[in-house]
Parts: structure tokens; C-alpha cells; sequence
């Protein structure tokens, strides 16, 4: 969406990236850490009183592989895993993300959760503690899809009937299209 953080984009009364990390507190888990970088302040401002961390990507530009990067150091070394939940994805639900948890709890560190609708994966997913040390030398706008299709005897699918898990708005037309839906 040119010259506008689609993050901040209100959909009905509320900003996007507000909308997904209310869902992402509403779920099963532990702490949650926003990678800022484009209008860090202002992101930060929209997400204020809520209990957060934040760290900056400072190679954000470069894509979101940089971005997931930043955030995996972040991390505390006694995390057992990380669900990369996209900011732009505002039809994604608490609901989606304790499936993945749950599926995590059952499988543990050597896994990657994944969500998948007819025969397709789709976001967020969650990495085992295991891929920290691959996610963190991430520095391309593909993200960990590497990451999955080099470790496809890892992956554990939860398969569900929503295309929800599709859904980015990365045009004024999904987004409008998307409010219009809503009302």
C-alpha cells in the first residue's frame, strides 16, 4: 500500500496490527514480541498499555527474513518455539494459534506447526527451539518457508476448513474489500 503502514490502516474502529495482537493475547501464549520497523513510534503508540515487547529491525527494508531474524535473537533462550505471526493478517484468530500451540505441546522442540487448508499450508506457523539457529541467519523476504520445505519430516499439519490463514491485506482494494466484509 504506497506511502501508508498498512499496519495502521483502521478496519472498523480498530488498527490492524492491534486487531492481530489482541487475537495473539487472547491465545495460549507465553509472551508475545513485536518486530517493529517501519513507523516504529507510531506502531508502538497503537499497541500501548497492552503487554508487549518490542524490538526494531534494523534491516526491516531488506524483508521479512530480517525481520524474523531480529526477533528469534530476541528471544529467551529458554523458549521452547516461536509462532511468526503476520501483522497484516487480520483475519487470523486466537483460535488459530492454540490449534498450533496445541500441536506444538504434543510434538515439542523438533517441530514446525503448520496450518493447512484444502492441501495448502498457510500462516502463522510455529517453529520448534530446534530452528532458532536457522531462523536467525534469515535475510530474505521469503521468511522460513526455506526453513519448511528443507525439513518437511518435521512439519506436523493441523488441517482446518478456513482460508483465513491466507488472507494478507497488501492493497487498498483487500483492505477495502475486507472492511466491507466486516459490515
Amino acid at each position: 500500500m504506497e506511502g501508508e503502514n498498512k499496519l495502521l490502516q483502521k478496519i472498523n474502529d480498530e488498527v490492524m496490527i492491534k486487531m492481530v495482537t489482541n487475537e495473539v493475547l487472547k491465545s495460549k501464549v507465553d509472551e508475545v514480541i513485536i518486530v517493529t520497523g517501519h513507523d516504529e513510534k507510531k506502531i508502538i503508540k497503537s499497541l500501548k498499555n497492552l503487554p508487549l515487547k518490542f524490538i526494531k529491525s534494523s534491516n526491516y527494508v531488506h524483508g521479512i527474513g530480517n525481520s524474523i531474524s531480529s526477533g528469534i535473537h530476541f528471544l529467551s533462550k529458554r523458549a521452547d518455539g516461536v509462532i511468526i505471526i503476520l501483522g497484516d493478517m487480520p483475519k487470523i484468530t486466537f483460535k488459530h494459534i492454540n490449534i498450533l500451540v496445541d500441536s506444538f505441546i504434543q510434538n515439542r522442540n523438533e517441530s514446525i506447526c503448520v496450518l493447512e487448508s484444502n492441501k495448502r499450508q498457510g500462516n502463522p506457523v510455529l517453529f520448534g527451539n530446534f530452528f532458532f539457529d536457522q531462523l536467525k541467519v534469515l535475510s530474505n523476504d521469503y521468511g522460513g518457508k526455506d526453513i519448511i520445505h528443507n525439513n518437511l519430516d518435521y512439519i506436523i499439519i493441523s488441517s482446518i476448513d478456513d482460508s483465513s490463514i491466507f488472507i494478507d491485506i497488501d492493497t487498498p482494494a483487500e483492505l477495502k474489500n475486507l472492511i466491507e466484509k466486516k459490515n
